[in-house]
C-alpha cells in the first residue's frame, strides 16, 4: 500500500465523493512534492490531514499552515506546532483584522461572511488577524504547492497572493463551489480572469491534472461550477 493509501483510509471524509477527492488530492501531493525540501502551503488547514501527508513527502521542506477556526488551530498547534510555520489568522487580500463568524456547532461552516446554514447553528462573532500570502510568504525560498479550502473566500486569498504566485509558479489546489463563493461576491468568471487572464495559469479538475488532460475552457469551468460536478480544481503553469 502506497503513502496515499496508508493515510487516506483513516480520514474522516463525509461521503464517498469526499474519499475519492481526498485520494486525488493525495496523488497530486505525491506528484508535486517530489523533493524532501519541497514546500507546501495550507490555507484552511482544518484538521491537518493533508499537511500530515506533505510532511511525510517533504520532511525537510519549509511548510506553512493557516487556520482561522479556533478549535482547529488549537489542535494543529498541539500536533504540528514544532514542525511547521503555523498561524492563527484569516488569509485574504489585506493585512489587518476582521470579524469572523465562528460556527461553534459546525466549525466547518465558519468564515468571514455569514451564510445560510442547513440548520440552526450556534454562531459567535470573534475578531481575528488577517494576512495575505504575499506578506506572510515574502521570504519563503520556494513554494511548490498551495492548497486553499476557505468556504468561499478563495478568490480573496488568491488576489492577495499574486506576487508569490508569479515568483514561484506553484501548483494551486482550491475549493470553489456555488454554495459558498456567492457570499463573497465571486464566481467562476472572476476566478478565471484572475488565474488565467492575469496570472497566465491553466485550470483543470483533480483527475485531469493527474492524468495530464488538456486544460479546460472558461465555459467548461463555469459549467462545472454551476452544476456542482466538481468543487475542487487545480491551477498550474504549463
Amino acid at each position: 500500500m502506497g503513502l496515499v493509501g496508508k493515510i487516506f483510509p483513516r480520514l474522516a471524509f463525509r461521503s464517498l465523493h469526499d474519499i475519492k477527492q481526498g485520494k486525488s488530492v493525495g496523488q497530486i501531493l505525491t506528484k508535486v512534492l517530489t523533493d524532501e525540501t519541497s514546500a507546501y502551503i495550507d490555507v484552511g488547514c482544518h484538521r491537518g490531514e493533508i499537511l500530515k501527508m506533505a510532511l511525510k513527502l517533504a520532511p525537510k521542506g519549509e511548510h506553512f499552515a493557516f487556520e482561522a477556526i479556533p478549535v482547529y488551530y488549537q489542535r494543529l498547534e498541539r500536533e504540528f506546532g514544532k514542525m511547521v510555520n503555523l498561524s492563527h489568522c484569516a488569509i485574504t487580500n489585506y493585512v489587518g483584522e476582521t470579524t469572523f463568524n465562528y460556527v461553534e456547532s459546525n466549525p466547518m461552516f465558519s468564515g468571514i461572511k455569514r451564510r445560510d446554514y442547513p440548520k440552526s447553528e450556534k454562531i459567535t462573532e470573534i475578531t481575528i488577524p488577517t494576512n495575505t500570502l504575499d506578506n506572510a510568504l515574502q521570504d519563503c525560498p520556494n513554494i511548490d504547492l498551495i492548497r486553499i479550502d476557505v468556504e468561499g473566500a478563495e478568490f480573496d486569498v488568491l488576489d492577495g497572493a499574486k506576487k508569490i504566485i508569479f515568483q514561484h509558479q506553484p501548483v494551486i489546489l482550491f475549493e470553489h463551489q456555488q454554495g459558498a463563493a456567492g457570499y463573497y461576491n465571486n464566481g467562476p468568471d472572476k476566478m478565471w480572469e484572475l488565474l488565467v487572464g492575469q496570472l497566465g495559469m491553466s485550470l483543470n479538475t483533480l483527475k485531469g491534472f493527474i492524468e495530464g488532460a488538456k486544460a479546460f475552457t472558461a465555459s467548461h469551468f463555469r459549467l462545472l461550477f454551476e452544476t456542482g460536478q466538481e468543487t475542487f480544481f487545480v491551477a498550474y503553469f504549463d
